[in-house]
């Protein structure tokens, strides 16, 4: 687990367990032969997400980040989630401070959230 300045909250939001998948919007990313699997659940109604949810097979750091989006995409309208979250997750990257060899693997977490958003819209 990273020792810098934002460990603290990434080991609160590591040791929080996943949030159910219930909603009917699904998408999945990675490989488990990579060491990082997420899948995430959500539903939107009347245009905001509810029941965001994800199960990752993951670091720590990658578990961390992604209940942090889930905790932060929880009640937000659709379209300015998917407006705003490049902003957002930039700052939730720096705010947890999570290692740069984390790159590659935190991309796939923000590809997939990317689908996750771009069907909710369709919903």
């Amino acid at each position: 687990m990273p020792e810098g300045e934002g460990a603290p909250r990434l080991r609160d939001y590591f040791e929080r367990p996943a949030l159910p998948m219930r909603g009917a919007v699904r998408v999945a990313g990675g490989r488990d032969a990579d060491r990082v699997r997420v899948e995430w659940a959500a539903d939107a109604k009347g245009g905001i997400l509810c029941n965001v949810g994800f199960r990752a097979r993951a670091c720590p750091s990658i578990i961390a980040l992604s209940a942090l989006a889930a905790e932060h995409l929880e009640g937000a309208a659709v379209e300015a989630a998917a407006e705003q979250f490049d902003g957002w997750w930039d700052g939730a990257v720096a705010a947890l401070d999570i290692p740069v060899e984390k790159a590659g693997k935190i991309l796939i977490i923000k590809d997939t959230l990317h689908d996750l958003l771009a069907q909710a819209r369709r919903v």
